[in-house]
């Protein structure tokens, strides 16, 4: 399955302050509030008269590159790309350009299906600033466009290394490694992405693909009860072998063989939110019971770990899988609204912080 293009473009004229004022409204401040007027009128899918103000705000601000770029985002979300392009091409040119406008060029070429150019302008933006994350996930896309999946996947993981808080490169991560049998990346990229996204379809897709990916993980009925399949690589012996000692993968299949085998019996067919939080729940114990984390740094299982310490595991699981067994999710939220709530104003404080020094990503296993 081909990943869409979508246009990620957040607009934040934050990026670009002006001064405020005490005196009589400068020429800058009318047009600040100018602009202001054709966000709403742009998010109200009114693009002509919303960029009508955008080229007012110009005129009184003509050294302020948000508005011209506000005015090429109406002209994106009215398909008009080579109007994008044509003022673009100019504001690339300012040295306070930034990755926002590098990425809406690079999508207008795309849309044009002028792919060459694209690529050009996302790796001139990758030069210009070699830590965003969207114009690496963009660039993944081109090649994941024209099937060379493997060349997308290594952008995608050059984004996370360099901007591990941008969440639309586990996106593309999770849906590519889903497909493989290394299905320990698809779970940690996809939950990294829904700890991070505010995306309610992507969160939806993700969620199924998270849920699809633990079944055919843990339930498949070409395998006898009990073997679980999170990886491909097969050791020729590791019965004897030390957890410490094997690699990554297969550590985390073997743990979560133990927690698998702990709470599901034989006759089991499919897997309920309970039935996966108890599961996840015992790999985690297990695995900081055998010393693991002290082996192996995992930044997500870190993070289970401290959502169990403070009783928020639970709730965590039925977030987490609720826009796919919507049922058991009603029914359980609605004899534990409390608990819910107490999850939401710790998880607002205690979310999953990533940076640069603390992050996940599959090569660092390797690295290590």
């Amino acid at each position: 399955m081909k990943l869409i293009k979508i246009s990620l473009i957040i607009i934040f004229l934050s990026l670009f302050p002006f001064n405020n004022r005490l005196i009589s409204e400068t020429p800058k401040e009318k047009a600040h509030k100018i602009a202001l007027e054709g966000i709403e009128l742009t998010d109200k899918g009114e693009y002509v008269e919303a960029i009508k103000k955008f080229l007012e705000a110009e005129k009184l601000d003509p050294e302020n590159i948000a508005y011209p770029y506000e005015r090429a985002l109406a002209y994106y979300k009215r398909e008009d790309y080579e109007s994008v392009v044509e003022i673009l091409e100019t504001l690339i040119k300012r040295k306070e350009s930034n990755e926002l406008i590098y990425q809406l060029l690079g999508n207008s070429y795309d849309f044009l299906e002028r792919k060459e150019e694209a690529i050009s302008i996302y790796d001139a933006g990758l030069e210009k600033f070699p830590d965003s994350g969207r114009l690496y996930f963009e660039r993944g896309l081109t090649e994941s466009d024209r099937d060379n999946n493997r060349i997308a996947m290594s952008y995608w993981e050059k984004g996370i290394k360099n901007d591990p808080a941008y969440h639309n490169n586990y996106y593309g991560l999770a849906l590519y490694y889903a497909r493989t049998p290394e299905r320990v990346w698809a779970i940690h990229y996809g939950e990294i992405f829904l700890n991070l996204s505010t995306d309610v379809k992507k969160n939806i897709e993700i969620s199924e693909n998270l849920n699809e990916t633990y079944t055919g993980a843990l339930l498949q009925e070409n395998r006898p009860y009990g073997e679980i399949e999170f990886t491909g690589i097969k050791l020729i012996t590791e019965s004897d072998i030390d957890f410490e000692f094997l690699p990554f993968q297969i550590a985390f299949q073997k743990v979560y063989q133990k927690a698998f085998l702990k709470n599901i019996d034989s006759t089991q067919k499919t897997l309920t939110i309970k039935d996966l939080y108890n599961i996840r729940k015992d790999f985690v114990l297990i695995w900081f019971e055998k010393g693991l984390d002290t082996v192996f740094q995992n930044v997500v299982i870190d993070f289970h770990k401290n959502l169990i310490d403070n009783n928020m595991f639970e709730c965590y699981n039925y977030w987490l899988f609720q826009s796919v067994l919507k049922d058991e999710f009603k029914s359980w939220f609605n004899s534990n609204k409390k608990q819910f709530e107490k999850f939401y104003a710790y998880i607002s404080k205690n979310y999953l912080k990533l940076d640069k020094s603390r992050c996940f990503h599959r090569f660092q296993y390797e690295e290590n």
